[in-house]
């Protein structure tokens, strides 16, 4: 039987938000972009970044 080690827990946690706000400022996004409405998608593909760069870096360090 494996162990859980209760450190992992908040990386998942983390992992798991960012994924969900990657997805939530797509969607945003793409709102956006049939609005036609450049500042926003400015704005939320920007959001979008910060978001992928977080989940890739929560990936890599695990936590």
């Amino acid at each position: 039987m494996n162990a859980v080690d209760p450190l992992q827990g908040p990386a998942v946690v983390r992992r798991a938000g960012f994924g969900c706000r990657c997805c939530g400022e797509s969607a945003v996004s793409g709102v956006c972009v049939g609005a036609r409405n450049a500042y926003m998608m400015l704005l939320f593909g920007f959001y979008w970044l910060t978001a992928a760069l977080g989940l890739m870096n929560a990936r890599e360090k695990g936590g």
